[in-house]
């Protein structure tokens, strides 16, 4: 099964994953490329329901291919950003494992803000394991590495299960097309386990709205071209697109470490102009924040 954000936050959240997959343990793997390990991880695991987390969209229906391929009803795609799934999906204590498998290390000293593992992921990723879960990490870059083992140490919640914080990873087990391909080249692979040791309070970042019709607006022009802020929440329109036969803007929301847009058509009646949108994004924050801005442009 795939989902997308949007598919998924029609329901009640957090996602009731016993109920999707039938399952009562649950892994996640982040990552998961073509699928080909989560593939394995679900043959070889068939008690458990396997959640995996990916961002690619060519990856995605790689790994759908796989999955429907091999007939397995234990392993739930879903298209999203790690950092936000983990956010708004999944409750408290959910899985028994987390797993990453080459996690991109962006390794260039202006990136490295972009890493998914850092202090506050870890965090949020000890909330959604089960007490006495484990995180495993693989990867080839020595400079992730020991940043991750540094985040780690700066909070109480998960511990390092290997001396020093990592090992050299057997060629055995579930593997990747990333691992051969380092591997024949003569690299090291390195695996880091962290088991969970107490339970993080967390709030989320992510405040789920509802889709609600938006105002009609005199102005076209008081919309086009904006950026609007309110912490971590920013709503940003496009320039107006008065060519189209209807008036159009492209509208991007971000929340935290959510990116959306979407496509605003405007017809006109009267002395007014009606928005019109599809329901083709999960609505938050700054969906409220468009709604309200509208309501200026009078």
């Amino acid at each position: 099964m795939i989902f997308l954000l949007k598919d998924l936050s029609r329901g009640k959240l957090p996602i009731n994953l016993k109920g999707l997959l039938k399952k009562e343990r649950f892994d996640c793997e982040i990552g998961f490329g073509d699928g080909r390990a989560i593939v394995l991880e679900g043959k070889m695991h068939p008690e458990r329901g396997m959640v995996g987390i990916e961002y690619s969209p060519t990856s995605v229906k790689k790994a759908e291919k796989r999955v429907q391929n091999e007939g397995l009803k234990n392993v739930l795609l879903i298209k999203s950003e790690a950092s936000t799934a983990f956010d708004i999906l999944f409750q408290e204590r959910a899985f028994e494992r987390i797993i990453l498998r080459f996690p991109d290390p962006w390794p260039k000293k202006r990136h490295i803000n972009n890493r998914l593992l850092n202090k506050e992921f870890f965090t949020l990723a000890a909330n959604r394991l089960k007490d006495g879960g484990e995180v495993n990490i693989t990867t080839d870059d020595t400079g992730y590495r020991d940043y991750i083992i540094q985040e780690v140490a700066q909070i109480p919640y998960l511990t390092p299960i290997f001396s020093g914080g990592y090992r050299l990873k057997n060629a055995d087990g579930v593997s990747t097309r990333y691992e051969e391909k380092w591997r024949d080249m003569g690299k090291d692979i390195y695996e880091i386990g962290l088991r969970k040791v107490s339970h993080p309070k967390i709030n989320n970042q992510i405040t789920i709205s509802t889709y609600f019709r938006l105002p009609a607006i005199k102005r076209l022009s008081c919309l086009s071209d904006k950026i609007i802020k309110d912490g971590d929440v920013i709503l940003r329109t496009g320039k107006l697109n008065a060519a189209a036969e209807d008036k159009e803007i492209w509208v991007y929301f971000v929340d935290w470490h959510l990116f959306q847009k979407t496509k605003l058509i405007f017809r006109k009646e009267g002395n007014r102009f009606f928005p019109v949108y599809n329901q083709d994004f999960l609505p938050a924050k700054s969906f409220e924040l468009l709604k309200n801005f509208m309501e200026t442009c009078q």
